[in-house]
């Protein structure tokens, strides 16, 4: 019994050393087996280009960097992370480096998972341009970038509108003028002023001559044009005659005396780089009134309680006014007075009727005289009619 104590006790030392032994022995293996290989060409001739090789021996892909290491630079060096990992350098061999030692290294490289880290911080406008300038009816957006975190929010406002930042929406001139761009997140708030300039075609607000047109022979005549826009326009003006005057911004054209040739159309254009708006004016010769029709519906003879209409038609310029002188008081006008009526005429109707067409520069008339007879035509109709019936009567009576 005691020498089987014996052995038990002696067995102990032994199976520590023969652990010891394995663990060696298995580190031993792994290091041979990870231990990078170094491959030289097999013949190396001076002043020519030769490749070293460092490889190390898996199957693997591993996060290993391979350096190789001498006493001279190499050219360039390659690597490859495999499988498996390799390094080759290129060398410009010469003849002192006749037995140069050549070695190379392995460095394995362990790492964590990877976590990321978050700081909250407040939001900050990265790119929003103070100035900005848009085309009337285009599309556009506010144009604010903002960074922090978290993300922020950016809204802009204008016109008592909110829109985020990016949006698409259609440019109108009332958009012009200072607005503000927030951004926002949990952590706080900040806001950049944006001044909008909306750009437009021109439009022709007023044209206008002095004195009103016609203008006689001789008078002094001014053509102003007025236009918005943005940029503010040029002014164009297409006239009859050469022989006029402009003002520096071309608004505005002055005729010192009026000629023949100064009469017909004014066109002015006002233009700027979106577009342009066209507005003519005529300067026409003053005209003597001219009475070209004049005439009484239905045609005379009248009779008593007929409804009869004068009409007065007269040319001019600038366009006549119309008058007239009537027998009696109780006649209709129409609104422009070329017209009177009588409804019913008697016998107080008859007499001169007058038109009598004018302007400033003349007038004309011209007089109708209306005889009333004393049976209307519904009493001669109904005469003649019962005239119709008794001359067969009476033609009857006189044979029996």
């Amino acid at each position: 019994m005691n020498s089987h104590r014996c052995t038990l006790i002696m067995d102990i030392p032994c199976l520590w050393i023969l652990t010891a032994f394995c663990i060696i022995s298995v580190y031993q293996v792994n290091t041979f087996l990870l231990a990078p290989v170094l491959q030289l060409e097999d013949k190396i001739i001076d002043d020519e280009s030769t490749e070293i090789t460092c490889t190390l021996p898996t199957n693997e892909t591993l996060d290993v960097k391979l350096k190789i290491f001498a006493r001279e630079n190499f050219s360039v060096c390659e690597n490859d992370k495999g499988p498996p990992p390799k390094t080759t350098c290129k060398l410009d061999a010469t003849r002192k480096m006749h037995g140069m030692e050549v070695t190379c290294e392995a460095h394995f490289v362990a790492k964590s998972k990877t976590e990321i880290i978050y700081v909250h911080t407040e939001p900050e406008f990265t790119d929003c341009p103070e100035k900005v300038t848009w085309v009337e009816g285009r599309e556009e957006s506010f144009k604010c970038k903002a960074e922090g975190y978290p993300p922020p929010e950016v809204n802009c406002y204008f016109n008592k509108s909110k829109v985020k930042e990016g949006e698409k929406f259609k440019v109108y001139r009332s958009m012009t003028g200072r607005h503000e761009c927030k951004a926002v997140n949990s952590v706080d708030m900040t806001s950049q002023k944006v001044t909008v300039t909306v750009e437009y075609k021109p439009k022709i607000l007023k044209m206008e001559v002095v004195p009103p047109a016609p203008v006689p022979k001789g008078e002094k005549v001014t053509l102003t044009c007025a236009a918005e826009g943005n940029p503010p326009p040029t002014y164009i003006w297409e006239t009859p005659s050469a022989a006029i005057q402009t003002s520096p911004d071309n608004r505005t054209i002055t005729i010192q005396g009026v000629e023949q040739g100064h009469y017909g159309t004014y066109d002015c254009r006002a233009q700027n780089k979106h577009g342009e708006d066209v507005q003519i004016m005529d300067i026409n010769q003053p005209v003597m009134p001219k009475i070209l029709k004049y005439e009484v519906v239905p045609l005379p003879p009248l009779s008593k309680g007929e409804n009869v209409t004068l009409i007065c038609d007269a040319k001019g310029l600038p366009y006549p006014t119309y008058t007239w002188e009537t027998p009696a008081p109780d006649v209709t006008f129409s609104p422009d007075n070329r017209t009177i009526s009588i409804q019913g005429i008697m016998q107080t109707h008859q007499g001169n009727y007058t038109c009598i067409a004018q302007n400033k520069y003349g007038i004309d008339t011209q007089r109708i005289f209306i005889t009333i007879s004393g049976t209307n035509r519904g009493e001669k109709t109904a005469f003649a009619t019962i005239l119709l019936m008794l001359i067969p009567a009476g033609f009857m009576h006189c044979v029996h």
